[in-house]
């Protein structure tokens, strides 16, 4: 399995994100869209202008997640649902 987090460094979302990927130990790519322009042609490629947006590959199927939809995260990484302060 193959996370990336698409994130801007300023977007709060994205650090509450980034915080409970961290506390449930999912290991995931971080991409920065304002440092790094090869990180926002990639966003811009999905159609997407917002961050934070996460893309799940799996062996078989590709999950894209808007904001902080830590729900559908969950569900789809098999994880309890433990979130706190989201």
């Amino acid at each position: 399995m193959k996370i990336t987090v698409y994130i801007n460094p300023a977007c709060n979302p994205c650090k509450a994100l980034k915080h409970w990927l961290w506390k449930n130990n999912v290991e995931f790519i971080e991409k920065d869209v304002i440092n790094d322009e090869s990180a926002a042609q990639e966003l811009r490629n999905l159609n997407v202008n917002f961050t934070p947006y996460t893309v799940i590959e799996t062996a078989d199927v590709k999950h894209e997640v808007s904001g902080t939809d830590i729900k559908k995260i969950s569900e789809i990484l098999s994880l309890d649902e433990t979130v706190k302060g989201l």
